[in-house]
């Protein structure tokens, strides 16, 4: 007999919310399930930061998400899934933005997302498997730090210097065939035993489990 679980969204409530609706400011609400307002287009600095009731949150049809401000998730050590799949106009994803959330498993990003700032999934222990849209142009330093179960990642971009910071990277790695540059510390502090590049790879090459330019 198979169970079929259905989460009950509370939507928050508008006085979180600016005179337009466009910036979600401050939510204390303690319900564990949150919806945020299609109408929403910045979610505040802090906005979130330290809510612990907060397990999961989604969004209505069709939401206008452009922007995640700063720590406004920070230390909800209740959350469990970062699931933005469904917002197709985000494009920024602000520093220390889901800082400390130790119980998140899952995190999915949405095509069309540009750049995601430093430290923004640190210490998000328990997520599996990363996969970054090719759309992002940018990713700072420590972007992914001491995520300690992870069995895949995806990529399609260059890797700038510590995005993936004291990581438990999977053993075997491969660099994907479009990928043009790779930091020589972008892995820093993660122990990779065979790491190699797509046989099709043009730009990169590997030498001693180290990763050079073919230029």
């Amino acid at each position: 007999m198979r169970f079929l679980l259905f989460l009950l969204y509370k939507e928050i409530d508008p006085s979180c919310n600016s005179e337009d609706g466009k910036t979600l400011i401050k939510v204390n609400d303690t319900s564990q399930y949150l919806k945020i307002s299609a109408k929403c287009e910045i979610i505040q600095s802090y906005c979130f930061s330290k809510l612990k009731s907060l397990s999961s949150f989604t969004f209505e049809d069709n939401p206008n998400l452009t922007t995640i401000g700063y720590s406004s998730f920070k230390e909800c050590s209740n959350l469990t899934i970062v699931n933005l799949s469904i917002c197709s106009k985000l494009t920024t994803i602000d520093n220390y933005a889901f800082y400390q959330c130790e119980k998140v498993t899952e995190i999915l990003f949405p095509n069309g997302l540009s750049e995601i700032g430093i430290c923004t999934f640190y210490n998000n222990y328990l997520v599996k498997f990363i996969t970054i849209p090719a759309t992002v142009k940018t990713m700072n330093s420590v972007v992914f730090d001491g995520l300690r179960r992870l069995e895949n990642i995806t990529f399609m971009i260059g890797l700038d210097s510590m995005v993936f910071s004291s990581c438990k990277i999977p053993s075997s790695f491969q660099i994907p065939e479009n990928v043009s540059r790779v930091h020589g510390q972008a892995f820093d502090g993660c122990e990779i035993t065979n790491i190699s590049v797509h046989p099709l790879n043009q730009y990169l090459y590997v030498e001693n489990n180290i990763i050079y330019s073919a230029n």
